[in-house]
């Protein structure tokens, strides 16, 4: 009996220093509700996302980096607070699923001529351009974007048709006229005519912030876990871009990894980071920001990992960057090989499409991953499915600790 209960003292103890898949569940639920506005710019998305991030640190006892959790800085937006209106032949569209308001346009209300693109027109003076790639011979995707950025015709906007989920960014511009994609399926092509109600709201000067933490360790150098916390935020209060996968798997990840080092009863070997950055939707500002005003010494920074879309993973896992520290993806891919964590590991070059990337030009050893399997919605108001998501979570979770743990 002694040593059941010594045995079970000792598991229970392993357990609770282990990766929460459901505690991370539970925070992919809460980031994703609708409370969260996609986490944007719209109604305070990032702000409300930020302060939850930063309640679950402290909840946990994890230190900010200095006394506060949050590095404020400013950007410039554009963005669409009110609800809209887009009609064709008295038909009402509804945005996310039939239509989408293309980031950098403009506000516009009334009724216009829809008119289909003819490059040897010269105005199109009052009137909505349909732009459907299907229709014209030789399509030149630049000269018809050049053409819809520049708008020489004086259009009062421009329908794009397309194929497929509508999918979402954001932009820092403002244009002076409206520009919409439809769907094909939801675009009656002989329509003459669109009735709109769009309507933007600039910021010039929106402070936004990162959220930075740390678990101080035994010596005076860093190992660092990134992720962005900020997605596509909400369109006309009914479009809301829950981003499940993008990116907040990566958040649920980094608050479970602080969790688990701080509830560790001796201290990890190097003092582990945590940055949740915001505004990486709008083009890694948050991630440009920190390593041009960084709280800690780059210098001192053993490795970096960004997590970035890590909500899957039956298929493999993809290391950008990896291709840079051929003794570090050694480590990682034995690991991986003794514990069959993951089919495939995919080492990549570098690229400068996440957070990592302005950490590499500071000199920074890092990395960004990213899963790869079933779930494919991305930018899109369908990649909000909490229950099809962390299919490889504690496998991802062991990999990248055991990997901390390896590394002294």
């Amino acid at each position: 009996m002694k040593n059941y209960i010594l045995f079970l003292g000792i598991f229970i103890s392993t357990i609770s220093f282990s990766q929460d898949k459901e505690y991370a569940k539970l925070c992919l639920t809460k980031l994703t509700s609708n409370e969260f506005k996609g986490r944007g710019f719209v109604g305070n998305g990032d702000k409300i996302a930020a302060k939850f991030i930063a309640s679950e640190l402290k909840k946990h006892k994890i230190s900010p980096i200095q006394k506060s959790y949050f590095q404020d800085f400013n950007i410039a937006i554009n963005t669409y607070p009110y609800k809209s209106s887009v009609l064709i032949n008295n038909k009402k569209l509804v945005v996310g699923k039939d239509y989408l308001i293309v980031p950098l346009s403009g506000s516009l209300l009334g009724n216009f001529n829809l008119v289909y693109f003819d490059s040897t027109v010269s105005n199109y003076e009052n009137k909505i351009v349909i732009i459907d790639k299907k229709r014209l011979q030789n399509y030149d995707n630049q000269k018809i974007r050049k053409f819809k950025l520049l708008n020489p015709a004086k259009a009062k906007g421009f329908v794009e048709i397309v194929d497929g989920n509508l999918l979402q960014v954001q932009s820092q511009k403002e244009a002076n006229f409206v520009w919409l994609q439809i769907k094909r399926e939801s675009f009656d092509s002989l329509a003459t005519s669109i009735n709109i109600d769009v309507k933007n709201k600039y910021y010039d000067n929106y402070k936004t912030q990162n959220v930075c933490a740390i678990v101080k360790g035994e010596v005076d150098s860093f190992v660092v876990f990134s992720a962005h916390y900020d997605h596509l935020g909400a369109v006309a209060k009914e479009a809301v871009f829950a981003g499940a996968n993008d990116n907040g798997s990566g958040v649920v990840m980094l608050l479970d990894l602080a969790k688990y080092y701080s509830q560790k009863k001796e201290k990890p070997h190097y003092s582990i980071v945590f940055l949740f950055f915001s505004a990486e939707e709008v083009g890694l500002l948050g991630s440009a920001y920190f390593t041009e005003n960084t709280l800690i010494d780059l210098k001192k920074v053993k490795f970096l990992f960004n997590l970035d879309m890590v909500g899957s993973g039956e298929t493999g896992i993809a290391i950008v960057n990896g291709k840079s520290y051929p003794k570090e993806m050694n480590v990682l891919k034995e690991i991986n090989t003794k514990n069959n964590y993951f089919k495939n590991l995919k080492i990549r070059e570098n690229s400068t499409n996440s957070d990592h990337y302005y950490f590499t030009e500071k000199g920074v050893s890092s990395v960004f991953v990213y899963t790869e399997g079933n779930y494919k919605e991305y930018h899109s108001i369908y990649d909000n499915n909490v229950e099809a998501l962390l299919t490889r979570y504690n496998e991802l979770f062991n990999l990248l600790t055991q990997f901390v743990e390896k590394i002294k």
